[in-house]
């Protein structure tokens, strides 16, 4: 990848490089003034409740096994169910597309999960780094707040750097891997063809958020212990909607990578994983992304109050992604990339 900007990354904070970024050129719809992405192509994926439905039907068919015989999370087969059921998204969005999805939209689903091209190193920048600003940052403010120190302090299990590598790639297989291919990589392509994409990114974080729902009744598992502190079980709800619109903003201004949502999941969960952040600190994180997102969202002041046209088979030959506008076809860039 060539860069070809003197910006210095590690020199700004990530307000101060978003703020570095070209608007849009796209002019607006009507009066919406809302962050959107109409007039962009993708592959036609025409079947999102079939597959919202199958990926939570079968996560929660093997949860449902591990809840209602009371197997520990912690066990072998309390880990067996529990990764079963990990694997619905991506399950049910290989199954929604041999059913009922075309070779062109077949082809474009694990084209996007290679697609690493991007106009620009700012957005991989900031999916690999935000992460890691979110947790830190939070921390340290409910720190001078009060709270224990101790939470900068990696968790025991993973203080050894030869523990490290291990983690990282338990924390991306279970998890961002089988998800991102099917709520990224099917889920969202599927609702910007049926909604505008604010609503778009809303829904998927209420799917997300209920796909997740049995988790908490079963014995052993890390959530389960948020039913007894409803004031961080509350924040863990609240996070999805900003997520699900930082995920919809970087993830198409890498031209609709799913590996790109993929990376930013894991950063999300390597880091949340890595440090045992209080209460106040989850609170913190939770009101800094929130403003992040609607940050993003005043900034590119663009279209979102229309879904997606339908691609041609050549936009599909082309990567995916196309901006149509007055007859005009050029590669898509959104967010300023």
């Amino acid at each position: 990848m060539k860069f070809t900007s003197t910006v210095n990354p590690t020199n700004l904070l990530p307000h101060q490089l978003v703020e570095s970024l070209p608007k849009l050129d796209f002019s607006k719809i009507g009066d919406t003034g809302c962050l959107g992405v109409q007039g962009y192509g993708i592959g036609k994926y025409q079947n999102p409740l079939v597959f919202f439905a199958g990926a939570i039907g079968f996560s929660w068919f093997f949860w449902g096994i591990s809840f209602i015989t009371r197997t520990d999370a912690r066990s072998l087969p309390g880990i067996i169910l529990i990764g079963l059921g990990g694997l619905g998204p991506v399950v049910s969005a290989i199954f929604t597309l041999l059913w009922g999805e075309s070779c062109d939209t077949w082809k474009d689903f694990w084209k996007r999960l290679l697609l690493f091209r991007s106009g620009s190193w700012k957005p991989w920048f900031l999916l690999l780094a935000l992460p890691l600003f979110f947790q830190v940052f939070s921390i340290l403010v409910s720190v001078l707040l009060g709270s224990p120190a101790s939470q900068l302090l990696p968790r025991e299990e993973v203080r050894s750097p030869l523990k490290v590598l291990p983690f990282a790639f338990f924390v991306l297989l279970f998890g961002p891997l089988p998800e991102e291919l099917g709520w990224r990589g099917y889920g969202l392509p599927a609702l910007f063809h049926k909604v505008p994409a604010i609503t778009a990114s809303g829904l998927l974080a209420c799917f997300w958020a209920l796909w997740h729902l049995p988790l908490f009744f079963i014995p052993g598992y890390p959530l389960a212990v948020l039913l007894q502190e409803p004031v961080r079980f509350l924040f863990y709800l609240l996070d999805f909607l900003p997520n699900s619109l930082l995920y919809t903003w970087l993830f198409f201004s890498v031209g609709g990578s799913t590996a790109a949502a993929i990376l930013f999941h894991w950063g999300g969960n390597f880091w949340g994983m890595m440090f045992e952040t209080g209460t106040q600190a989850e609170g913190i994180a939770l009101i800094l992304k929130t403003g992040f997102a609607f940050f993003v969202l005043k900034r590119w002041n663009c279209e979102m109050d229309k879904p997606f046209k339908k691609s041609t088979p050549s936009d599909l030959r082309s990567g995916g992604l196309v901006h149509r506008r007055k007859g005009n076809r050029r590669p898509a860039r959104l967010g300023g990339f």
